[in-house]
């Protein structure tokens, strides 16, 4: 059916292989967009086939013919495929014939055996029912959806999961229609897998997202819309168990593609390693695979954890977490490596992770929305993002020695400075994310209106500001000292000028600036229940934060003559304390009490550091993740910058880990160790000659993930600028690893952002070209030849032969001596010869 397809769009379209070389069919598929609807509207058919009958038996049954061709030629050409372990692949097999001892004789093409039982005959049964629902043209796609659900929860053991049917019915009448019309329209959608599926996921999850469940259902709507693809065709699509296939993953090609929400990126991730798979039981195993359905059947027996018994597989309810989970029921740390040639998108892959890993999804609405959220989160100080380079050093990243002056502390002092311990960007991150344990009941919401105060309550290096802030902590107060002997209690001292005249009364020659009037008004009439108040620990850290909780006190018998208090609710505070620029942006005064200029107040910092409750008792639930982004990670000294932490993040080292191990800070003297909600991601630009390789014992601690040029990212590209950006990216690529190799490719970014044939020369003349010159050492003629130059003049890099100098005439008569110029403008035929 599908070759007479073929036959009738190359009668009207002409050569297919030609259509698919041009634009991989992008063309042709623009035409055959016409949907019932635009039948309804009495819009023209912009085809050039004529529709007899429905238009899904028609021009739908065209498009899947493309799509099954253009997988023809992907197939054919080698692409498509994930690079798997084969090692790992291996001892899958040995664990399968291991369930399965009669399976090798018969392989998957017998119609019995105790693999065909378990896992093919039931589903071979609902494939073919699935084929007689979509042929029906007169069902409507929420009739369509519906029938569909209802095979699917019949299924035997209800591989699906009652919770997803669950989370549909708690999504009402109406919601339950929407979901059906999305299954429904899947089932018929012409576009490839991973596209489809991810826009039916993007569609249902809204539908089915919390009810009685109380669970975001990524599994549960992974699970849904994969079995109906996989059912409708088989020969493309797989069914997703997330759990096993996670693990199945992980050992196939050292990661688990499955996050959140699922993303067409996933899925496609997981679609080319069935396709590897597949391949070699097909080529290799002489197992005779018929379609997908026989990869998930060997991944799921072998990667069920709960047991073998595919007749009781797994509820999707317990993989909502993102992360890994541990024996300990808590997520695993990430330790994550990208690398890969410029340009291939590391630095929006790692904020994308980095989204991924505290949220859990990304949010809805693509890159902008996604790049919104981050700079939410780095404000948030939940996200920190540094760049390596060949001087960075363990006291940068860790902790190091820095000056501090007399006027450094709220005591003034000496002009002179001492050498004090201070934290490096490693270690403060590390004490945010060991801060935070998730406060059980949301609080009061932060704004700009809330005004905010800071107030020392003395020094934790001496005794009597360690006595004063462990008393002022544990009685739910803020206490100060200027004021003198005198109850301030009395209305009238609400006001400045009582204040300052009452005080005048004992002390005739103070001002209004004397630190008795003005920091006791601070507490005394500034200060209303409501507000917040900061406690420092010198000028460059904060302790702790509370809310003002009541009016002014007067306590005649403290010990410490701070007889002026506020009560005060705690709502974080930590001995060791933190960087008072997290929330700051100007270096705290000397003055005991003050208010903060909201303006220099980072808000959401603020918030955030309050959230997770520090040393507070008052919190429950599991920590939020963090996020710490290590930027060209192989162009430092790594052994020496990361010190005793190359041990430290080993996610089974981490604090609270099984393997739990801290270690003395060879500066500060405190104890250290890495909590297990900080992740680390790194990046790696594969082409940067002048660094060495990275450190063995970092490698062997993270996992690493390649990144290379996608040309099919350039598609929107190519229809802005008029240029097959794909297919010039993938020429000039295909002779740069011919030349060098495939670590030195030119990434796609450079070419996503172009929207004119003028931004294409000014990329060319200003980023690639000089790339391409530092990559083979200024060798020109190699350069041109990447170019595809093939005449003097050169569409991209002329060249005007050099004529030997008069004395040397004789001796350099027949040496060709060549000037390389880059042209400022190219002609029309400049880019089709960087094609393959």
């Amino acid at each position: 059916m599908q070759w007479s397809q073929v036959g009738r769009l190359e009668r009207h379209y002409g050569d297919l292989d030609a259509a698919y070389d041009a634009d991989r069919f992008a063309t042709i598929l623009g035409t055959l967009r016409y949907s019932k609807d635009d039948e309804r509207e009495g819009r023209a058919n912009p085809s050039k086939l004529e529709i007899n009958g429905d238009v899904y038996a028609n021009l739908a049954g065209y498009r899947a013919t493309l799509s099954y061709y253009s997988r023809f030629r992907e197939a054919e050409a080698g692409e498509g495929r994930q690079d798997i372990r084969r090692d790992e692949l291996e001892r899958m097999k040995t664990e399968f014939l291991a369930q399965y001892p009669d399976f090798e004789a018969k392989g998957f093409g017998a119609r019995e055996g105790a693999y065909w039982q378990d896992e093919r005959a039931s589903k071979e049964a609902v494939v073919r029912r699935f084929a007689e629902l979509i042929e029906q043209p007169d069902l409507s796609d929420d009739v369509l959806g519906d029938e569909a659900l209802a095979l699917l929860q019949q299924l035997d053991g209800n591989p699906v999961g009652w919770r997803a049917f669950t989370q549909i019915k708690d999504a009402g009448e109406a919601g339950a229609k929407d979901i059906s019309i999305a299954v429904g329209t899947l089932l018929r959608d012409p576009e490839d897998p991973w596209t489809a599926a991810a826009t039916c996921a993007a569609a249902i999850h809204p539908l089915v997202t919390g009810g009685a469940l109380e669970n975001p259902a990524y599994g549960q709507v992974r699970g849904l819309v994969t079995y109906a693809l996989a059912f409708a065709r088989p020969d493309e699509a797989m069914a997703i168990k997330t759990q096993a296939m996670q693990r199945a993953a992980k050992r196939l090609i050292g990661r688990g593609p499955f996050v959140g929400l699922m993303t067409a990126s996933e899925y496609r991730t997981a679609l080319s390693m069935a396709a590897a798979v597949f391949a070699v039981m097909r080529d290799e195993w002489g197992w005779k695979p018929k379609d997908l359905w026989d990869v998930q059947g060997f991944l799921w027996v072998t990667n069920n954890r709960a047991g073998n018994d595919s007749g009781r597989q797994d509820e999707e309810g317990e993989n909502e977490v993102v992360q890994d989970k541990g024996t300990a029921g808590k997520p695993q740390p990430t330790n994550l490596i990208l690398y890969g040639p410029p340009g291939t998108g590391k630095t929006f892959a790692t904020a994308e992770h980095a989204v991924r890993l505290c949220d859990g999804v990304l949010p809805v609405g693509g890159r902008e929305a996604t790049m919104a959220r981050y700079s939410e989160l780095v404000a948030r100080k939940r996200i920190s993002f540094v760049t390596f380079h060949q001087t960075y050093a363990y006291e940068d990243f860790v902790e190091g020695l820095r000056p501090e002056t007399g006027e450094d502390n709220e005591s003034g002092g000496s002009a002179g400075f001492s050498l004090r311990a201070q934290p490096g960007v490693f270690r403060q991150i590390a004490g945010l994310a060991l801060d935070n344990h998730r406060r059980a009941q949301p609080l009061k919401a932060f704004n700009r209106n809330r005004r905010v105060f800071k107030m020392s309550l003395g020094r934790s290096d001496s005794e009597e500001g360690g006595r004063l802030f462990r008393d002022a902590i544990k009685g739910g107060y803020v206490a100060l000292g200027w004021g003198g002997v005198i109850d301030w209690s009395a209305s009238e001292f609400d006001e400045f000028a009582a204040i300052k005249a009452r005080w005048q009364q004992d002390h005739p020659d103070a001002t209004g600036n004397a630190p008795d009037i003005q920091q006791l008004y601070a507490l005394r009439g500034a200060m209303k229940p409501g507000d917040l108040v900061v406690i420092s620990d010198g000028n460059k850290k904060f302790r702790a934060i509370g809310e003002v909780a009541g009016d002014y006190q007067f306590a005649p018998d403290d010990p410490g003559n701070y007889f002026h208090r506020r009560p005060v609710k705690w709502l974080w505070h930590n001995d060791v304390g933190q960087p008072r620029e997290l929330i700051y942006g100007r270096s705290f005064s000397q003055v005991s009490a003050y208010q903060l200029d909201s303006e220099q107040i980072n808000w959401l910092a603020l918030e955030q550091i309050v959230a997770g409750g520090g040393d507070e008792t008052e919190v429950a639930g599991e920590p939020e993740a963090y996020v710490l982004i290590i930027d060209e990670i192989n162009r430092a000294n790594v052994s020496k910058v990361f010190g005793e932490l190359i041990t430290l993040i080993e996610p089974d080292k981490r604090l609270g880990a099984p393997n739990e191990l801290t270690v003395t800070l060879p500066y500060s003297g405190a104890v250290f160790g890495v909590p297990s909600n900080l992740h680390l991601i790194g990046t790696m630009n594969t082409a940067d000659r002048s660094i060495a390789l990275l450190d063995t014992a970092l490698r062997r601690r993270f996992e690493f993930e390649e990144l290379m040029p996608d040309p099919q990212a350039l598609e929107d590209a190519s229809v802005a600028t008029g240029v097959d950006l794909v297919g010039v990216l993938a020429g000039l690529n295909a002779r740069i690893e011919y030349l060098f190799d495939r670590e030195h490719q030119i990434g796609h970014a450079f070419f996503m952002g172009c929207q004119s044939p003028a931004d294409l020369s000014r990329v060319m003349r200003k980023k690639v070209i000089p790339l391409l010159a530092e990559y083979f050492y200024e060798d020109w003629e190699k350069v041109r030849l990447v170019l595809g130059e093939s005449t003097d003049e050169g569409a991209f890099v002329g060249r005007v032969r050099l004529k030997p100098p008069t004395s040397m005439e004789q001796f350099l008569a027949d040496a060709e001596r060549w000037r390389y110029f880059i042209r400022a403008d190219h002609p029309e035929h400049a880019f089709e010869q960087l094609k393959a």
